[in-house]
Parts: C-alpha cells; sequence; structure tokens
C-alpha cells in the first residue's frame, strides 16, 4: 500500500520487503528516468530514503527511484 512521506512524494515497499519506490503523485505522464539507489554492505533500504524522495520532489515528472 503506498504512503504518503508528507513532502508532496508516495513510497511503497516492494513485495518481498527489500525495496521501496519512491516516485510523484503529480507526475502527468510516465517518467523519463529509472533512478536505482544500491546500498553497500552495512547500509539499508532506509539509508536513501531521503535522497529517494528528493530526487522525486525535485524531478516529479522525470524519475521513479527505487531503492534497493
Amino acid at each position: 500500500m503506498p504512503e504518503d512521506s508528507g513532502n508532496g512524494v508516495r513510497s511503497s515497499a516492494v513485495a518481498n520487503g527489500r525495496g521501496t519506490t519512491v516516485w510523484s503523485p503529480s507526475a502527468s505522464a510516465a517518467p523519463d528516468h529509472l533512478v536505482v539507489m544500491v546500498n553497500g554492505i552495512l547500509g539499508s533500504v532506509t539509508d536513501w530514503k531521503f535522497g529517494a524522495e528528493q530526487f522525486a520532489r525535485m524531478l516529479p515528472d522525470k524519475v521513479v527511484v527505487h531503492c534497493k
């Protein structure tokens, strides 16, 4: 179920629970780019959430961000 992060972007967990996809609901068309953010050995999906929200907020019609 998508959740609103309160800053104009939405996010949803991937079915296996090991990733998050972030996008802007205000996008009027299909985005041009998919940005995939992958953490290192000691990182986690939540480490990328802020950056993913900023991408989606700044470029709502251009990107969908997936954190893995």
